[in-house]
């Protein structure tokens, strides 16, 4: 099969259906969903940013809380779930090319390993890639609140968060060989 688009990934609701099987993607094209995925993550700390902005500025904490945590609940989290539904449609088509992925390979919604259970269809690898726009989103972020609180960039939240990003970081150098 041809090299397929990005806009041409059919259903990231249901990346099992007919015509998603059907779609491969190149490296190129993964590349481009990963980066794609990694852009969309960053609306969270900028609204983080904004935030601290609107802080340092004299804005009334309360109600700046409640502003930031309402614009988050609106634009920056449905951003950060769009990305990972995406992406896990990319990796999925990805895996395809690399491999032949069998079907008993991809899981159900809310079936598969423990720890990997998600609400939407995908293999092992795609669920802990989806898991990216998170990762960065929430790091960053954390990074921030670190550095106002403490001065550091460092915070122990990075830790598992650092642990999850080397292993999406080796599932992305093994579906671009």
């Amino acid at each position: 099969m041809e090299e397929q688009m990005s806009q041409r990934i059919v259903s990231i609701l249901d990346p099992t259906s007919a015509e998603a099987v059907k779609i491969i993607l190149g490296r190129r094209m993964f590349l481009h969903e990963i980066g794609l995925a990694c852009l969309l993550s960053l609306a969270l700390p900028a609204l983080y940013l904004g935030g601290a902005l609107l802080f340092l500025s004299g804005v009334e904490p309360v109600g700046l809380a409640i502003g930031t945590v309402t614009c988050a609940a609106v634009t920056a989290i449905p951003l950060l779930a769009y990305a990972s539904l995406r992406l896990n449609a990319a990796t999925l088509a990805r895996e395809r090319a690399v491999q032949d992925l069998p079907a008993s390979d991809i899981h159900a919604p809310l079936q598969g390993p423990a720890l990997l259970r998600s609400g939407f269809a995908g293999s092992v690898r795609s669920r802990l890639l989806s898991g990216l726009p998170s990762c960065i989103g929430f790091g960053i972020t954390f990074a921030g609140m670190s550095w106002g609180a403490t001065g550091s960039l460092f915070s122990p939240l990075h830790l598992p968060l650092g642990i999850l990003l080397v292993v999406q970081a080796r599932i992305i150098l093994g579906l671009l060989r």
